[in-house]
């Protein structure tokens, strides 16, 4: 029977990342919080109106994890586009490139998105050029500091941490296919009830969607990369809790990726990034 479309990929995928140095190649546990990039990276060298393989489905993802910032506008030049989105040019997978500002501070490519064509198309560097206006509105620009506040930091739960997130936490998440329950009947009956959830969508519940601090102080979002990540695609890992009656608490019970039991969460396209093979 021939080899599907995806694991020709991944093979393929897995022949080159055998072939970098360390500490990139046979990495057992990726835990960076950074995008999982291959290195070293190249130097970007797009030029306005260059398409960028992007798709929205990564945007959403890259914007849950504090590396991507969205807005509207228009463009004098083609009415056709309407949106704009900054983010680090090591986070576009399938073209990760690097570039620095003035002062040594990662850049954000900033594109534009063009609505009848579907497609991102490069528009301007965040931190460099002028701040003459252009196309109809001010070009976006991203602070350092509110780009490093919130960016993704690697998750470090311990098996029995009480984790912030409720019943309706689990439904709003669950309606996107980023949350997941099951019971261990196994187990005893007050503590029979699993969730998995996207760990970096807990922040995003907690600072966006209802926010819970009265002090207006934000959650930083986490994620841990899964041992699966490979040179054809790259997967991030699922919280995965248990619910105990007695308490109305949910505790950090393991990672979705070492479960062994019928229950395990299968890879799906709502967490999962293709990432083509760069040999």
């Amino acid at each position: 029977r021939e080899q599907s479309s995806r694991a020709i990929k991944k093979q393929e995928g897995d022949a080159h990342f055998q072939k970098l140095p360390p500490p990139y190649s046979n990495v057992p546990e990726p835990d960076w919080a950074e995008p999982p990039s291959f290195r070293p990276l190249p130097q970007c060298n797009w030029k306005e109106n260059d398409l960028i393989p992007l798709d929205w489905m990564w945007v959403v993802h890259a914007d849950s994890l504090g590396w991507a910032y969205q807005g509207g506008g228009t463009w004098k030049e083609d009415p056709g586009y309407a949106v704009w989105v900054c983010i680090p040019p090591e986070a576009i997978l399938r073209a990760a490139c690097h570039k620095f500002g003035p002062t040594g501070e990662p850049d954000l490519a900033c594109l534009k998105y063009h609505e009848e064509k579907k497609e991102f198309h490069f528009w301007r560097w965040n931190m460099h050029g002028d701040q003459r206006e252009m196309w109809g509105f001010q070009r976006p620009m991203i602070t350092q500091e509110a780009y490093t506040d919130l960016r993704a930091e690697k998750c470090s739960f311990q098996v029995g941490d009480e984790i912030n997130v409720n019943w309706e936490d689990y439904d709003y998440l669950a309606k996107t296919h980023r949350g997941w329950t099951g019971t261990l009947p196994s187990e005893p009956e007050e503590a029979r009830q699993w969730v998995c959830l996207s760990p970096q969508m807990i922040a995003i519940i907690r600072n966006r969607v209802k926010p819970r601090d009265d002090d207006g102080s934000k959650m930083r979002p986490c994620v841990k990369w899964t041992r699966d990540s490979n040179g054809a695609f790259f997967a991030y890992d699922l919280i995965c809790v248990r619910y105990f009656e007695t308490s109305k608490k949910f505790r950090f019970w393991k990672w979705n990726s070492e479960r062994t039991d019928p229950g395990k969460v299968p890879y799906s396209r709502a967490y999962e990034q293709i990432w083509y093979s760069q040999a």
